[in-house]
């Protein structure tokens, strides 16, 4: 029992009108994993997709309690992305943003994953959904360079690039792969980076996709674990903001943007082109509503 994600689990916006029950799924899902230690099981997510549900993914079992986990940023890529985007999900893990992206927004994405068991789980998130022709897999390391790169295995969700105090953990080499070189025959509007602290990396590979005029929004997990690589995460925001982004906040129920102080380090932050705001709340502002757990906004 972890009281920090019961908590998370209640004060949810998405569970305000059934917090009892939201409750009750955190001991019930843990009750099913103590018996069913391996076994994993479809579970209705927004609108008509599904996930599988299991100890093997822990972030689908975030999407169990909250539906949206990633409340924010959820629903930012639901409200903008529509069948003529492209998404990008570099560390897509098992695939919750990028079922999401193609399965309730239409769009397609590409899930750039590196963990052959994540990779499987993904698959199988795929094929529930019937959304073979809208997600494309690519198993690599996104990265600054183009070789060959150590990655940990077994780790789930904090699976990673190799760090100085790793040394007892089970590793892999892996394909290392640079976004300019991934996408250059795509034009994607919205990217997702979640790679466990080698953020700065993967930016570092992209200058020429983050020049791409069709791209607007970029969500970028910025929690601190760039300094396990000896890494300044203050040179995510310097780079996005030489290329012309800005860091916001996003508030779902009101569908409004606002700049934000990047002294105020969120767990992701929201980037978008300056250039292109008023275009993006446009946007955001005239797509459909979502439904989720009787919350309509």
């Amino acid at each position: 029992m972890n009281i920090k994600d019961i908590k998370r689990t209640y004060n949810h916006p998405l569970n305000r009108k059934r917090k009892l029950k939201s409750i009750v799924n955190y001991f019930r899902l843990g009750a099913y994993m103590r018996l069913n230690k391996n076994k994993m099981f479809i579970h209705p997510y927004i609108h008509d997709t599904k996930l599988l549900v299991g100890r093997k993914s822990a972030s689908s079992m975030g999407q169990y309690f909250n539906s949206l986990n990633d409340f924010d940023e959820m629903s930012l890529l639901l409200h903008f992305l529509d069948k003529n985007d492209i998404f990008v999900d570099v560390g897509a893990n098992v695939g919750v943003f990028s079922v999401l992206a193609s399965g309730v927004s239409g769009a397609k994405s590409i899930a750039i994953e590196p963990n052959d068991e994540n990779i499987e789980i993904l698959k199988q998130n795929i094929a529930i959904n019937n959304l073979q022709n809208n997600i494309n897999i690519v198993k690599c390391v996104v990265g600054e360079q183009i070789g060959e790169i150590s990655f940990t295995k077994g780790l789930d969700s904090i699976n990673r690039v190799t760090r100085e105090e790793d040394t007892s953990l089970e590793t892999e080499l892996i394909k290392e792969e640079t976004l300019d070189n991934l996408l250059k025959n795509n034009r994607p509007s919205f990217i997702k980076i979640d790679v466990e602290g080698f953020e700065l990396n993967v930016l570092n590979g992209a200058k020429n996709i983050l020049q791409e005029p069709n791209l607007k929004i970029l969500i970028i997990e910025t929690n601190g674990l760039s300094s396990k690589y000896q890494l300044d995460e203050n040179e995510i925001f310097n780079i996005l903001e030489n290329f012309g982004f800005s860091i916001y906040r996003y508030s779902p129920f009101e569908r409004n943007l606002n700049k934000a102080d990047k002294k105020n380090k969120q767990e992701n932050s929201i980037f978008i082109r300056n250039k292109d705001i008023d275009e993006v709340i446009t946007k955001i502002k005239n797509t459909q509503k979502l439904h989720i757990n009787g919350i309509s906004y």
